[in-house]
Parts: C-alpha cells; structure tokens; sequence
C-alpha cells in the first residue's frame, strides 16, 4: 500500500485563507493558523513557508 500524501488545504475568504494540514485520511485534519489575505490573495512567501514546514506534497483547494 502507497504511503500517505502530506496535503495542506486551502479555503480562500477575501480577509483570511483557512489552512488545515493531514496526512492520515482517516484522521481529523490539524487546523492552522488563518492566513491574512488582500481581496483573496495571500502573502506567497506565508504559502510557501507552510508548504516547506509541513513538506506538502499536494493541496486541496476550497472555491470561494
């Protein structure tokens, strides 16, 4: 059986961008800090620190 996915999702507001980390799909995901946002677009390097921290290897995204 293939090893879990590390996935960070994203659910886009035009303030904050949620954030929830998992790995295990059968667990509850770990919530993270909100992201502040400018009319829906996030600071990049925030993103990509998160991406880097959590060593995401896919992503889940929310449409607003």
């Amino acid at each position: 059986m293939d090893k879990p996915l590390n996935l960070i999702g994203f659910d886009f507001g035009t303030k904050r961008i949620g954030a929830a980390f998992s790995s295990n799909p059968l667990a509850a995901p770990l919530w993270l800090e909100p992201i502040p946002a400018k009319d829906g677009i996030p600071n990049w390097q925030t993103i990509e620190l998160l991406v880097n921290e959590w060593q995401a290897q896919a992503f889940v995204v929310g449409i607003p």
